[in-house]
């Protein structure tokens, strides 16, 4: 397996005939030192975000099957399960603690992968570094690692797996996973191609199941599976190191091609996706395919200080890529409302203003002026002209809304991406904060949440063990 470097007409680049061997390369190469002082923020940043998201998702109804089966069914272990007090194997926490990320859908978004990285990352490196010993540096610069490796072949294989129904933070999020746990347990250049390989056969998640418990679930899979893939290689067990090549491959079967360009795997290491185009944080406990058209209709509100009564119609436009998954006029459970581009709309309308967690239940959607709203809704896509990507963005998150009030007047707002989507604009650091507060005190309190807060910044400081660290995660998320 080769690396050859040929010229093209804008710059040298490297050509790689073998994408996985170049993967594994990075994995095991990199030293922690070389990752940039601004990336290792970044992954700061996605890891309180997914924490809180956690801590507040274990307690959903949907997760407690999911606890009780970890509880029964995984060997104890050093690992913690948010949610639950005893400690289990290192599989078990990446598959539970996956989920309970996620399952909220108030984690964040990327567009390389087009998915939630670190729900798919995080929770694989956690919990072998709760095992290992650890450091939070070195839990952190392989969570780097794994989001690198995912957003490549998320670039590689672009909008076609998304478009045929995959669901890349579970197909693509497990090669994340898999090579952050490589390169946590060390293994070698074989080895991590044989793990990226175990990996491929992992490889699984349809957007069918979107509005489910199991659109969350499958993402629990991939972290739990990266944990096994990896050490399934260190243990001795192989796989075909060519299998993103050939009539069988990986590419071919998932995006019906191998004229797949793998252009990207010569930036690792030098083009950092986790700033560029950077994680994306949500404000909203909803798709976030749905969060430009909450944000335009916030916009409408409060500009024509609007209430919910005074509309007669409402028009919402989208890019035709978020609208398959998203276009739900009457949800009737908390999990669909979540995937609804016409209810968060309504939502928004009706509280004049962001809507919460609270807002996305089963009994929130039956809410009479919810709707009458829903029943005067229409969803299109955005016309050609207006679906552009934002420079820095790999995709087009932009909306339009506009709402004719029973007085006659029309009001419209278009926006480009949601608060936060601008790579030029991300999310602020207080927001981030202020959002992982607001979680972990709706588990506990607040002087539970500022002390967890302290807590994070002293693993990642390297001041706490990763052990010691998620014993008081585990203990903020207790009953």
């Amino acid at each position: 397996m080769t690396i050859t470097t040929e010229k093209t007409d804008s710059a040298s680049a490297e050509v790689h005939d073998n994408p996985l061997e170049a993967m594994a390369q990075f994995v095991v190469g990199t030293a922690s030192p070389d990752i940039p002082a601004e990336v290792m923020a970044a992954a700061a940043r996605g890891a309180l975000d997914m924490l809180g998201c956690a801590v507040l998702g274990a307690r959903e109804r949907e997760m407690q099957p999911l606890l009780k089966y970890v509880a029964e069914t995984y060997a104890p272990g050093r690992t913690t399960v948010i949610g639950l007090e005893q400690k289990l194997a290192p599989e078990a926490s990446a598959y539970a603690n996956s989920v309970a990320g996620h399952i909220l859908d108030y984690d964040d978004c990327h567009d390389a992968l087009r998915g939630h990285p670190t729900a798919a990352v995080l929770p694989a490196v956690l919990s072998l570094g709760e095992e290992l010993g650890s450091s939070g540096s070195e839990v952190l610069a392989a969570y780097v690692i794994g989001v690198e490796v995912a957003s490549v072949i998320g670039r590689g294989l672009h909008h076609v797996h998304y478009e045929r129904g995959w669901h890349p933070t579970a197909t693509l999020g497990i090669f994340g996973a898999t090579a952050a746990a490589a390169r946590l347990l060390g293994l070698s250049v074989e080895q991590a191609v044989s793990a990226l390989g175990i990996a491929s056969s992992f490889s699984s998640g349809i957007k069918g199941n979107f509005g489910t418990f199991m659109k969350s679930g499958q993402v629990g899979f991939a972290a739990s599976n990266g944990v096994q893939a990896a050490r399934l290689a260190q243990g001795g067990v192989v796989a075909n190191p060519e299998v993103f090549t050939g009539g069988h491959s990986y590419p071919h079967v998932y995006n019906g091609t191998n004229d797949i360009d793998w252009s990207a795997v010569s930036t690792l290491g030098s083009a950092w996706n986790m700033v560029m185009p950077g994680i994306v944080f949500k404000l909203y406990a909803c798709c976030g395919s749905t969060h430009a058209a909450i944000d335009a209709m916030r916009e409408i509100s409060a500009e024509h200080d609007l209430s919910s009564e005074e509309i007669a119609k409402v028009e919402i436009y989208n890019h035709p890529r978020r609208m398959p998954h998203t276009d739900r006029a009457f949800p009737v459970t908390d999990l669909q409302s979540k995937f609804s581009n016409q209810y968060a709309v309504a939502v928004t309308a009706m509280k004049r203003g962001a809507p919460t967690v609270a807002d996305f239940t089963a009994e929130a959607v039956t809410n009479p002026e919810i709707q009458r709203l829903l029943a005067v809704t229409t969803f299109e896509p955005l016309p050609v002209e207006d679906q552009g990507n934002l420079p820095g963005r790999l995709d087009c998150f932009a909306a339009r809304v506009i709402v004719e009030t029973k007085a006659g007047e029309r009001l419209e707002k278009f926006l480009p991406t949601m608060v936060g989507g601008d790579p030029m604009k991300p999310l602020p650091t207080d927001l981030l904060e202020k959002k992982f507060l607001a979680n972990i005190t709706e588990v506990k309190d607040a002087a539970t949440a500022a002390a967890l807060l302290e807590t994070f910044g002293a693993w990642t400081a390297n001041t706490l063990s990763t052990a010691d660290f998620m014993n008081q995660v585990q203990a903020a998320s207790s009953r």
